[in-house]
């Protein structure tokens, strides 16, 4: 899902992100670590990155991978349309991660868990 100043972004709706084609994006979900791009002229962004999100406006990010017993769950992209070091929301934002990661992985307990006991009750109607 993307979200901006106008609301949800329906053009990215259900599309998969390749990460063959944002290798930053792919070395921090390989190291489970925050990455923060302060600007779009850091060496760790490629031509590729730099013109796709340079498209969209933006000029800034802080990617944190979600991890729940280091299994990747997902991950939160923030950007900004200005240069920025998220010094201000750094420790607010990893710990939101780590909450929505635990909440992720619940639902997918639960979703898992109301299937087994479909399939156990169709067991028992036989």
């Amino acid at each position: 899902m993307s979200v901006d100043s106008d609301g949800v972004d329906e053009t990215v709706y259900g599309k998969t992100l390749e990460l063959a084609l944002f290798p930053s994006t792919a070395q921090l979900l390989e190291k489970r670590e925050v990455l923060i791009i302060p600007m779009l002229e850091d060496s760790r962004v490629t031509d590729y990155e730099r013109e796709d999100w340079g498209h969209y406006g933006f000029r800034s990010m802080f990617t944190v991978p979600l991890v729940n017993h280091d299994e990747v769950v997902g991950m939160v992209d923030l950007f900004d349309t200005r240069e920025r070091d998220y010094n201000d929301v750094h420790e607010f934002v990893v710990s939101a991660g780590l909450t929505l990661a635990d909440a992720l992985q619940s639902a997918q307990l639960t979703s898992s868990l109301r299937s087994s006991n479909a399939a156990l009750r169709e067991l028992v109607e036989l």
